[in-house]
């Protein structure tokens, strides 16, 4: 039963581990507010609404629709802020709990739990964000979207 605990152990440590490197790597690439409201998704990639304001030219974007893309990108950023800061708090303190000589593996799957349910939190905005922006270009806007994207 000891042998069982332990490797139980350490599959739950290697885990956590894993999580905080993604976790990290997260934050390191634009998850953690340093690109606040800029479009950036919870690993760094870009998000559609910052693309059809970057290409405004290329898609023929009317001033109207330029400024409802700016609305939901700011939009976005000051709904997901206090999400950045809630994930990068939880995140430090997973790190700690995992830098104690007596890992309390409890306390950790909750934080890990709780991280989980930051970024479902965080994605859902961004689809929503995602889904704002469509809304506001035309069908041929978006098609064209789709050539561009696709020659990258």
């Amino acid at each position: 039963e000891r042998e069982m605990k332990m490797k139980r152990s350490i599959a739950v440590a290697a885990i956590v581990a894993g999580i905080l490197l993604l976790g990290a790597w997260g934050l390191s690439s634009g998850h953690g507010g340093s690109h606040k409201g800029q479009g950036y998704g919870p690993w760094g990639q870009r998000g559609l609404v910052s693309f059809f304001i970057e290409h405004q030219g290329e898609l023929g974007l009317a001033g109207e629709q330029v400024a409802a893309l700016e609305s939901i990108r700011e939009a976005f950023g000051a709904e997901t802020a206090p999400l950045n800061e809630e994930l990068r708090r939880a995140y430090q303190e997973l790190g700690g709990l995992m830098r104690e000589d007596q890992i309390d593996v409890v306390a950790a799957g909750e934080k890990m739990e709780q991280i989980a349910t930051l970024r479902a939190q965080w994605g859902k905005r961004f689809v929503e964000a995602i889904a704002g922006g469509k809304r506001v270009l035309t069908s041929e806007q978006l098609q064209k979207a789709r050539e561009i994207r696709s020659q990258k």
